[in-house]
């Protein structure tokens, strides 16, 4: 059987294709050992993420540190789509944001401080958010850590969604707050 990668160039991935056509692809690329991948942007962003969302918008370009995408790989299907939606979602927030990990293990989500953090456990995925208690929280996502002085928590279990534009709102604030010096400086100014 035939190896190697394939590149589909951007314009290719405007072809409108429902979701079970590109499974049939992927799964005929992965019986001949072929890696799919679309290049966007610059950036290679793998069919199989793709297919692991409901919709893809394509908006999202960004480095991604590939000891992140080994952390999200060895998760099960249902953390890994969690997973990737949420890193899609921190990076959209804004372009510069960069991804690392830190704690040995860990996906943080990095622009001039933490955004938040990724830490998959047996039944959900925690979101950790690093705003010091003072993002507002209108559509009540934040599940744990009220209390907590430097970081709250998103709990995702699975079959749940997660609330996009809730999630998106909250790390543009933090973004801001990281701007204005960190929340630890916003909360000395009272």
């Amino acid at each position: 059987m035939p190896t190697g990668e394939m590149v589909i160039e951007p314009y290719h991935r405007e072809v409108a294709l429902t979701d079970e056509r590109l499974e049939a692809i992927l799964a005929a690329l992965t019986r001949c050992r072929l890696r799919l991948t679309a290049v966007h942007g610059g950036y290679r962003v793998h069919l199989a993420r793709i297919l692991n969302r409901e919709s893809y918008r394509g908006t999202v370009s960004y480095t991604a540190d590939p000891r992140i995408d080994a952390y999200i790989d060895a998760l099960p299907a249902w953390q890994q789509a969690i997973c990737r939606q949420v890193r899609d979602l921190v990076h959209a927030a804004d372009p510069e944001v960069t991804e690392t990990i830190k704690r040995t293990r860990q996906p943080y989500f990095v622009l001039e401080g933490n955004i938040c953090a990724l830490l998959a456990a047996k039944d959900h995925v925690n979101v950790f958010l690093y705003d010091g208690g003072i993002v507002p929280d209108p559509e009540g996502i934040i599940t744990a850590g009220h209390d907590n002085k430097t970081a709250r928590t998103v709990g995702i279990r699975q079959g749940e969604q997660v609330n996009a534009p809730a999630l998106t709102a909250i790390f543009r604030q933090i973004i801001a707050n990281n701007r204005e010096g960190g929340w630890r400086k916003i909360k000395a100014r009272g």
